[in-house]
């Protein structure tokens, strides 16, 4: 596959998670390791490291979402479903928004409110 071509599948990309296996050939074809995974921020993790090595962004690191851990902290060991969603600490802040309405305690607490409760 040429630079052209792998420039034109990753363009197209919308959704990492959903197109991982574009990504997954398109970063063999450029020697990048990666461990396969069901992981949304890994997935577009990759896809900017992909996309910086190919000359689309200037830094994968500055856009990676494990920069940015959200403002709530996920309380339980383990991930739970609802409405077609796993809840965790990875879960995308607006369907964490979504859930909080529904359960306002027991799963997620605000990260300022648990740094007051570590003082």
């Amino acid at each position: 596959m040429t630079k052209e071509e792998m420039i034109e599948r990753i363009k197209i990309v919308k959704s990492p998670i959903k197109e991982k296996q574009t990504l997954y050939e398109v970063a063999d074809e450029l020697g990048i390791t990666y461990k396969k995974n069901n992981c949304p921020r890994c997935a577009k993790d990759l896809w900017n490291i992909i996309r910086e090595e190919l000359g689309l962004i200037k830094d994968a690191a500055e856009q990676s979402d494990f920069n940015n851990t959200g403002e709530w902290v996920y309380l339980l060991k383990k991930p739970q479903s609802w409405h077609g969603h796993i809840i965790d600490q990875d879960t995308d802040p607006d369907i964490i928004a979504q859930f909080v309405k529904d359960h306002p305690k027991g799963y997620y607490m605000r990260k300022q409110e648990t740094i007051n409760n570590e003082i």
